[in-house]
């Protein structure tokens, strides 16, 4: 039932992403800057071009700019009326982007600014009344730097444009993006040439802002959060409110799309003051919040208001963990109330902030002091003199430590110029504190400036600080977009920019076989290569000598990025040239133009090289990550780079990919740059430079070696890995579905059917990122109506740790030897074991032989057959397979997938017609469920047979096994909707079945039946009006699964987990052979007390033996004189303990006790009152297979930082399950905490485990309920 609600879910989804899939029209309307006047190729390089590029094909972007344009009816050159307002309406947008205002400014019209909002209005009216009803979002004025008179005025924009663009954006519920802020406060020429209109990187920056306002996966607030007895305002456009708690002033702001999680950041002090990191947040769904505790320097008292508002913001469904962010005296409070609460912050901005009282306001440094504020601070605090002020141990510096430990990342903004709150006395000595303990903080200097202005004009390295915090980043690295440089500097012919080059680099490959393809950015443009317009070439006589001239090219484009040469990679065509080596450098650009971290720049280096892998399938791939920047060893360039390739050694990439870091090519022993390799820069090399890389590089290539492959034989391993069939053991390596004495027992056509390997499969482990399968087959290779995918081609399926399963895209070669490679395999998991593999056989044809390899040096193992009872299908071509695409999509197959569980399919094409001799085969099985679908070889003359065949079958298995039956109707010929002659045959077919099993069902336990109805074919659903396609096989499996679990599963309830495996601990013991030694160990010792749980149960002591035992003795003294079963896993979840109950694990036996200690590893993936649910579904699953057993639900044991969380928590479920029968809470968590609410240290070996006093102290609770 469970898996019925799962897939509804993920049709509803499917549903919903073909909605999304639908074009979205967007129109941007503005002026010149959106025009892009002044930029080359604007017809790429305007910001709604780059839009286009950041958004995708999904989106169709207009440009509806318009040069010199006025919001003003009555300026010089009024926006509505001009033809591309016209145009605009007509496109019949989904979106409207204006960014208007800016010309309105010159004197000739602001005399008329009266009008501005009432025009502005109007516009905005007229869009929303268009039938395609458009979302409308304001654009604020980018920052203009003019300085001539009587022409644009800057000051209005700021003062005047910018607020009353916030407040048509307030009145009318709008949308709005703060451009303003994107190029600071400081004229950068390359980012604004004339002071006036962005350049093409400028205009990539406001593309890549409005961007991601628009991909913002939050919800547009429909219900939200109002506080009651509020008063609404204005901020910058967004509605905020003014309230009270508890008489307290209070304030919130509510984005226009709410971020997932419901983030919120809590300012501290000086509401409003430098507003534009608040404003940048509530653009990415964060809500702002403020809290009163002005003169309260962060005392006590702050701490209680604190407190409560919390209590207050969390109540009302708000992030658990808000974001801290303090100017000034505000980093008191923000510091006092964190250190208190570690648990509860997600991050720390701080502005300026005082980190010690003795600093400020008492003036013991270089500040003079104010006494004002001692007064008041004495008084907050209770102090009765200066000196205990002076003696005081409770300041932000003081609580570093506690900070550190609980790794709250930390980002402190502060002018070095500071004699207010001196740097020297506040943030220095805090972060040498924070850096000592190696706790994560982030410092950011602004040289010569003071106390004064706080912030950063332009915020963004402060939110995306608090973006990567709260897990709400997007990598600009990995976000493949063009590149936008324009500057002849670059080393290009006058004129050039991004796309012209990149088009000369694609010419330039044109009906070439390259030995070398360099991709990178200005330093592999270097190289020069054939380009035609690259002007700067210092490397080409190097890298000519090492390989000849027109043997390689470059493909560097100068200020290239990740997500640039991620782009062209994807759609540049590159292959063409056929190279045999790619060599890739790429990442400087993102360090010091993008200001991107060295983790970052080091996903976008990740993300290139795995796309060059899938686009130059051919090619071995040489990867440098990037050159050493910076002369001297401890630079800070150069130490991102060192990050960079930390990560990058790290990484496993595919065979094809050799990873060298070049780093020591270019050092001294000293580890600084040696003379002459670099310009001045230490970014760029000389032809010196050049010439080292190139001896490398050819160093590397002679002696580089395709990487070795291992194979493995199936058939001659001693595991007989073979699975999907019933006598294992006796036909061992040999690819067939019956045993050899099976000949003499069935006909002809039955064993010659039985030996095509249908159902058959193959499970093994592996690591590896590529897969090779190489076999040969008995007979021919397709079939007319079947493809010879389907025929005689493998399928490949992968489970991850978590039990995730994923189907692997491979490309085939047919002929006598018949190859399958699957390339670019990832596996995310908790070890290095690798993800578990499953390879289904041909479903029409024999194997011969069949071996499967991986690189050398891969892990591999085969997984031994499982020793769980199969649903085993006795039926026609229908079930054997026929007329799918591939093996996987043979409905038998799904349904193994589907149910986790072994499927034994025993279809034979034509001759599924229900023989005496195959029912004595069946007999000799141990099944969980048998399956008879023979109907469809039961029509005409045989219909006659189905009652003396199957009353005899039935009872041949009866008098064997009393494992359920279930008997299948004809699923009809799919044209008998224009034939009656069709209906007719399989109606009369499905009548006689249909008597044979209304006559038998009294007499006949576990006696169950399918009808063509339950079957539910759709018209379209077979190939030839017989054989179903993939979408049939799909209906056959859904339709089994429902009418399966329904029978097997008949007892539980629905789940709303998905029950499934997992090999999480994989390094340290294997789950499914765990598995199946607690089933062995219940059949064979009927255990008294079940012990269910996870790791904390699992490596505590106990049988089924576990070599990692933390305090056998303490179980063996409480469990003493009574039969006790530990069914622990390490890392289990609700998910996986549902799994094995449902495999078996409570069946067999009579229990008197069972012990359930679950949940905690679901805390970092599920909400409470889901892991509650889960919890209390589980108990009732436990209370239908064991009845009579007394069931204790131990509380989730305390955790180190979960502290607070699990107290709500376990108050939920022991209020959740107060009225289940036969149930009783347990709660151990005052055994093992102190005084102060968190865990005792010292009963834990790593926070989460007790240790043997744990276990002790845990036993000594348990032992009352044990005896």
């Amino acid at each position: 039932m469970k898996r019925v609600i799962f897939l509804c879910i993920c049709l509803l989804l499917c549903l919903t992403s073909v909605r999304a899939e639908r074009t979205v029209k967007i129109a941007c309307v503005g002026n010149s800057i959106t025009y892009g006047a002044g930029i080359a190729n604007r017809e790429k390089n305007s910001y709604p071009a780059q839009l286009q590029y950041y958004l995708g094909e999904n989106y169709e972007i207009r440009n509806f700019g318009q040069n010199g344009t006025t919001v003003l009816t009555q300026g010089d050159h009024p926006y509505v009326q001009t033809k591309v307002y016209k145009d605009s309406k007509e496109f019949l947008p989904d979106i409207v982007l204006i960014k208007l205002g800016t010309n309105d400014t010159k004197p000739q019209n602001w005399k008329y600014k009266e009008q501005f909002a009432k025009d502005y209005q109007a516009l905005i009216d007229t869009y929303r009344a268009l039938p395609s009803h458009p979302q409308i979002i304001l654009l604020t004025p980018v920052r203009c730097f003019l300085t001539a008179q009587n022409t644009i005025n800057p000051r209005i924009i700021e003062n005047e444009v910018k607020p009353a663009v916030e407040q048509l954006a307030y009145k009318n519920g709008l949308g709005i993006i703060n451009l303003f802020n994107i190029f600071g406060d400081q004229w950068d020429r390359s980012l604004m040439p004339d002071r006036l209109h962005p350049s093409s990187i400028g205009a990539g920056i406001m593309a890549r802002k409005i961007g991601d306002y628009i991909l913002n996966d939050g919800i547009t607030n429909q219900t939200d959060f109002i506080p009651t007895q509020s008063t609404p305002f204005n901020f910058h456009g967004y509605q905020g409110y003014d309230f009270r708690t508890e008489g307290i002033s209070c304030k919130i702001v509510k984005p226009r799309k709410e971020a997932k999680g419901r983030p919120w950041v809590w300012r501290a002090r000086f509401w409003g003051h430098e507003p534009q990191t608040d404003i940048d947040l509530l653009e990415h769904g964060f809500h702002i919040a403020y809290c009163d505790v002005a003169d309260l320097y962060g005392s006590d008292k702050a701490i209680e208001r604190w407190n409560k508002f919390y209590q207050f913001m969390t109540a009302h469904g708000f992030h658990q963990k808000p974001v801290l962010e303090g100017m000034s005296r505000g980093g008191l409070i923000v510091y006092n109330w964190a250190a208190r609460n570690t648990d509860k912050v997600a991050c720390i901005y701080a502005d300026a902030p005082v980190m010690d009282i003795k600093s400020w306001p008492m003036g013991k440094g270089a500040y003079t002091g104010s006494k004002q504020d001692i007064e008041r601070m004495l008084k907050a605090y209770g102090f009765d003199s200066e000196e205990e002020a002076t003696n005081w141990k409770g300041n932000p510096l003081d609580h570093a430590a506690r900070i550190a430990q609980a790794r709250i990342p930390v980002l402190h903004v502060v002018g070095d110029a500071d004699d207010v709150v001196p740097v020297a006395e506040n943030t220095a000595v805090f972060e040498a504190e924070m850096r000592q303990q190696k706790s994560p903080i982030t410092v950011i200097h602004k040289p010569g400036i003071g106390h004064h202005p706080h912030s950063l004009n332009n915020p963004a390295p402060i939110v995306r600080f608090i973006l990567k915090a709260t897990g709400h980043f997007s990598n600009p690295c990995t976000h493949a977009v063009p590149g936008n440089e324009y500057r002849s500097a670059a080393g290009w012919v006058e004129g050039s920019e991004w796309h012209t080059v990149a088009r000369d680099i694609e010419t330039s490959l044109e009906g070439r076989k390259l030995k070398l393809l360099l991709l990178g950015n200005s330093i592999t443009q270097g190289w020069g290569g054939n380009r035609q317009l690259v002007t700067h070439k210092p490397g080409k006589a190097a890298m000519d000598l090492a390989w000849g001239e027109g043997n390689w090219e470059s493909a560097g484009i100068s200020g290239d990025r990740t997500q640039n040469l991620l782009w062209r990679v994807k759609y540049g065509n590159y292959n063409k040239c056929h190279p045999e080596y790619v060599v890739i450098a790429i990442g400087i650009n993102n360090l010091i133009a993008g200001q991107d971290e060295a983790d970052d720049t080091a996903a976008g280096i990740i993300a290139v090289t795995e796309e060059a892998y899938r686009q130059f399938p051919d090619s071995r791939i040489i990867l440098l990550g990037l050159f050493p920047s910076g002369k001297e060893k401890n630079s800070n360039i150069r130490q991102k780079c060192d990050r960079i390739h930390e990560v990058l050694q790290t990484r496993t990439f595919g065979e094809r990919v050799k990873y060298i870091n070049p780093t020591e090519w270019f050092l001294d022993k000293n580890g600084s740059i040696r003379d002459g390799l670099y310009a001045g820069d230490y970014i760029h090399l000389t032809g010196k430079g050049y010439e080292c890389v190139a001896s490398h590089l050819k160093k590397i290539i002679q002696t580089d070696r395709q990487p070795e492959t291992v194979w493995y034989n199936p058939a001659t391993d001693s595991v007989l890995p073979i699975q999907g069939r019933c006598w294992n053991q006796e036909t061992g390596g040999r690819y067939q579905r019956l045993p050899q004495r099976a000949q003499e027992v069935v006909r002809k056509p039955v064993w010659n059917l039985s030996l095509e390997t249908a159902g058959l499969y193959i499970k093994f482990y592996t690591n590896a990122t590529s897969i090779q399968v190489k076999y040969q087959t008995t007979g021919g290779l397709a079939m007319p109506h079947m493809p010879a995918t389907g025929v005689s081609g493998v399928d490949l399926y992968t489970m991850d740790c978590e039990g995730r399963q994923y189907w692997c895209a491979g490309k085939y070669q047919f002929g006598d030897t018949i190859r399958y490679t699957y390339a670019d395999l990832t596996y995310r998991n908790t070890h290095n074991k690798g993800n578990e593999y499953t390879l289904y056989l041909p479903l029409y044809n024999g194997v011969k032989s069949l071996q499967i390899g991986v690189p050398a040096g891969s892990r591999f193992e085969f997984v031994r057959p499982s020793a769980e009872k199969p649903i085993i299908v006795y039926g026609t071509s229908i079930a054997q397979g026929a007329c799918a695409s591939r093996p996987g999509m043979a409905w038998t197959n799904i349904l193994q997938r589907k149910l986790d569980m072994p499927v034994v399919n025993l279809g034979f094409s034509g001759n599924g017609q229900l023989d005496e001799g195959f029912f004595g085969l069946l007999a000799e099985t141990d099944a969980a469920m048998y399956v008879i679908d023979c109907m469809p070889n039961m029509t005409g003359e045989r219909t006659e047979l189905i009652r003396p065949r199957l009353e005899k079958g039935i009872s041949t298995i009866r008098s064997k096994s009393n494992a359920p039956i279930l008997l299948v109707e004809h699923d009809g010929y799919m044209g008998y909707r224009a034939s009656d002659k069709k209906r007719e045959a399989f109606e009369q077919t499905n009548k006689q079945l249909r008597a044979v099993y209304e006559n038998m069902k009294k007499e006949t336990d576990n006696l169950y039946y399918l009808s063509f109805d339950e079957l539910g074919l759709s018209m379209d659903s077979q190939v030839d009006g017989v054989h179903a396609t993939d979408l049939g096989m799909q209906q056959y499996a859904d339709a089994y699964y429902k009418k399966i679990t329904g029978i097997l599963y008949a007892g539980l309830g629905p789940s709303s987990f998905v029950p499934c495996r997992q090999h999480r601990d994989a390094s340290i013991y294997q789950w499914g052979k765990r598995h199946e030694e607690v089933l062995a160990y219940n059949a064979r010792v009927q255990p008294q007390i079940v012990m269910l749980g996870n790791s904390i149960t699992h490596y505590w002591g106990g049988e089924p033996f576990e070599k990692r035992k933390a305090a056998d003795d303490v179980w063996q003294k409480l469990f003493e004189g009574k039969t006790v079963v530990n069914m622990g896993y390490g890392w289990d979840r609700i998910e996986n303990v549902q799994w094995r109950i449902m495999h078996g694990e409570l069946d067999g036996f009579r229990a008197q006790k069972v012990f359930m200690m679950l949940g905690t590893n679901n805390l970092d993936l599920n909400t409470d009152e889901e892991i509650v649910r889960g919890i209390k579904e589980t108990v009732e699953w436990i209370g239908k297979i064991q009845p009579l057993a007394q069931l204790y639900v131990v509380k989730i044991l305390p955790r180190r930082g979960y502290e607070e969380r699990l107290q709500r928590l376990n108050a939920l479920l022991e209020k959740a399950l107060s009225a289940s029968p036969n149930v009783r809470v347990l709660d151990l968590s005052d055994t093992l905490v102190g005084k102060n609410g968190k865990i005792d240290e010292k009963l834990f070996s790593d926070g989460l485990h007790p240790n043997r006093e744990g276990y002790e102290r845990i036993a000594r609770k348990l032992k009352r309920y044990v005896k």
